[in-house]
């Protein structure tokens, strides 16, 4: 597959290696040129305590790989609980941290700053947090399985807010499929795009600078 996609410019694999697998495994199929470009990790999403274990743990698994072996980071996707909310309901404040944009760019920070390919869930990068779903609005019917005990999959699954002065936050003129949380409303794109504190101008600037900046070698850094 490699030796194929090779003869084409601008060609990029991701392997999803789902099913609980292991770190070694995952790293099996991108250590070397001839493997896979990158793998879809699972380790972040799969935890709901952020600790300086973890992160020392998913790094260093990396470390005695080839230059080639390239990772891919996630900290949100469709199938679990946003970030903000998940890690942020551990802090020490609480329910405030999932709002918080200090919280949400650190976060953004941390993933951008780790050495691989960021995966960035939409809204991630507006720091929304897991989006409050009335009952009898759930689609998912693992959340109404589930419902109230956990968080479900349908919170991080609602309309992105891009405008807040347009209908349904400008997602669209139609009635959704999910409703908008009216603190997503709150961390609509448009309020953010001028501030320059945002959690979104700090993930713009990330993605503007070079890909290796002066000093940074991610491929010769000890993991503490």
């Amino acid at each position: 597959m490699r030796a194929l996609l090779d003869r084409y410019d601008d060609r990029f694999t991701v392997a999803e290696i789902g099913d609980h697998s292991s770190l070694d495994e995952l790293i099996s199929y991108v250590n070397g040129p001839d493997r896979l470009h990158t793998a879809y990790s699972f380790v972040f999403i799969e935890n709901s305590d952020l600790s300086a274990k973890l992160i020392r743990d998913a790094l260093e698994a990396w470390q005695d790989t080839e230059q080639s072996a390239w990772p891919s980071w996630a900290f949100s996707n469709h199938d679990a609980p946003r970030v903000a909310s998940r890690w942020g309901a551990q802090s020490k404040d609480g329910a405030q941290a999932e709002t918080d944009p200090r919280f949400a760019a650190m976060l953004n920070s941390l993933l951008c700053c780790l050495r691989g390919t960021a995966f960035v869930y939409q809204g991630q990068e507006l720091g929304l947090p897991q989006a409050h779903v009335p009952f009898e609005h759930l689609r998912d019917p693992e959340a109404i399985a589930n419902w109230p005990d956990t968080l479900g999959r349908d919170g991080a699954r609602t309309p992105m807010p891009w405008d807040t002065s347009s209908p349904q936050c400008g997602f669209s003129t139609a009635q959704p499929w999910l409703p908008i949380d009216p603190r997503h409303a709150q961390l609509a794109a448009n309020t953010q795009y001028n501030d320059p504190n945002s959690p979104f101008s700090q993930m713009k600037g990330f993605f503007a600078r070079p890909q290796k900046p002066p000093g940074l070698d991610p491929w010769n850094h000890p993991v503490f």
